[in-house]
């Protein structure tokens, strides 16, 4: 079965460009899923939007909290962010680019 999935060929959803699956490629193996390149950008792309929404979040807050928010690791913020996103206390709203 290893040897099957080391040679299974995919084309990329986002870029069109044809991908040899690798060892812990986690896709749904239905002809098409998400190269390496691909991958990586979108995990920028949603570390960026992190950032923005934690400095949206921040610059909402009193000065006072906002020192200590700014005391919290990233890691927290981001949970913390979550959080608020899944109790409904901040609305996230999707905007056309």
């Amino acid at each position: 079965m290893r040897e099957l999935i080391k040679k299974k060929w995919l084309s990329c959803g986002c870029c069109g460009i044809d991908f040899r699956v690798w060892e812990g490629y986690v896709g749904q193996d239905h002809g098409s899923g998400t190269c390496k390149h691909c991958q990586k950008l979108i995990e920028e792309k949603k570390e960026h939007d992190f950032d923005t929404s934690i400095r949206k979040l921040r610059n909402r807050l009193s000065v006072k909290n906002q020192l200590k928010f700014d005391c919290l690791d990233r890691d927290f913020k981001k949970a913390l962010l979550t959080k608020t996103l899944d109790d409904k206390a901040l609305k996230y709203v999707i905007k056309n680019y």
